[in-house]
Order: structure tokens, then sequence, then C-alpha cells
């Protein structure tokens, strides 16, 4: 794990600003990208901007590389040299593996996966009285010990045959021990917003949402 990483979650100043700015920053984008009562799959997509930029804030530009090629499927942004996987999971914490859908590529994925990035997750909870979440930072090295200690029959989540499948999830109950381990980085978000007003729902790129981490 970086050591730098470590001042993302140990800054006592930012991690107040982060608590009360990202709910905020989170119900802007299921605001965009919501039709009706649905919320778009793809919202994750929108969000991974909002944690880059936090990035940028806390470490500078030119420490954090966010142009990654398409065909590095784990990899989101490289922080001083180092590849890093963003995840976002809705209410009930899971993790996402993978998109595949097709049946051989899903039983090729779940035989040869391995983890290669540090991941930061946000858990994000939408709904409820109880709306605690989290950001955690969960290395590598943790990852592949917890897959080679439960076995990839319950790390990896494959999906039914003969169903309409959202790719291959991390089980979420092996997911919950692991943020739970003394070796992740985190702290609590309480996404419960008391006041909230956009006139302008359209998503700004990662230079706006840098502009609004530098905001108080």
């Amino acid at each position: 794990m970086s050591e730098k990483i470590e001042e993302l979650f140990t800054d006592q100043v930012l991690v107040a600003k982060i608590q009360r700015k990202l709910p905020h920053f989170f119900e802007l984008t299921r605001v965009g990208k919501t039709r009706g009562e649905k919320t778009a799959m793809d919202v994750g997509a929108d969000r991974e901007p909002i944690i880059t930029s936090l990035l940028m804030y806390k470490f500078g530009r030119d420490n954090v590389f966010a142009d990654v090629s398409a065909t590095e499927n784990e990899t989101d942004v490289i922080l001083f040299g180092k590849p890093i996987s963003i995840k976002t999971s809705t209410n009930d914490i899971k993790m996402k593996l993978s998109w595949t859908t097709d049946r051989i590529q899903v039983l090729r994925f779940k035989e040869s996966y391995l983890p290669k990035n540090d991941v930061i997750l946000v858990h994000y909870v939408s709904k409820g009285k109880n709306r605690k979440g989290g950001l955690y930072y969960l290395p590598q090295e943790l990852q592949l010990h917890t897959l080679n200690m439960v076995g990839r029959d319950e790390y990896i989540q494959v999906p039914p045959e003969d169903t309409n499948p959202r790719g291959i999830d991390l089980r979420s109950r092996v997911l919950k021990k692991m943020v739970r381990s003394p070796s992740v980085l985190s702290f609590p978000i309480n996404w419960s917003i008391t006041k909230f007003e956009s006139d302008e729902p359209t998503l700004p790129p990662i230079e706006q949402w840098l502009i609004q981490w530098q905001t108080d």
C-alpha cells in the first residue's frame, strides 16, 4: 500500500470535507441519471471522476494520471505510478469484478481472475433510515490473501445460467469481512442530505469536480 494514500484517510480536515461534500456530489449524479424512479446502471461511471478529482485535489494533478486506456480493465487511475481501481457500491455493499455476461467468458474469468490493483471503494447508501456507508481502501495483497483463503467458489459470485446477469461480483459476505480487516483504510459517511438543490443536473467533467473540491 502506498504511504501517500494513507493521508487521504488520516487528514482529518480532508476527511470532514469528504464526509460533508461527497453525499451532495453523489446525489447530483443520481439526479442526472434518474428517469422516473429508475437510476441508470452506468451511474457508477459518472461517479468515478468525483473520486479522481478528489485525488487530484489532495495529491496534485501531476501525481494523478486519469487518461487510462480502456483496455486496462481494472485500472481507473494511476496515483504516484500505482494503478488503482475505483468502485462504487449502492446500498448492499458489493463490488463488481467484471461486466462479462457471455457464459463461456464468465467461466473463464472465474478460473483465471486475480486481483491486480488496490481498490478505492465508495459504499453509497441511497435509501432507508440508516444511510451510513463509507470510503474504503482495499490493498491488492488483502484481496489476493482472501481469494486464496476462501477459494474461487466463495470469492467470485457467478450469475446463474439462463438469467439476465449484470456481470460478476465479489461475493457480498466476503467483501463485508474484507472491509473490517485491520489492513483496510476507511472512514464512515452518512449519506443523508437534509437539503439538496440543483438547477443544473448536467454532470461536470473532472476539472469541474476539482473546482467543487477546492471550494469550502
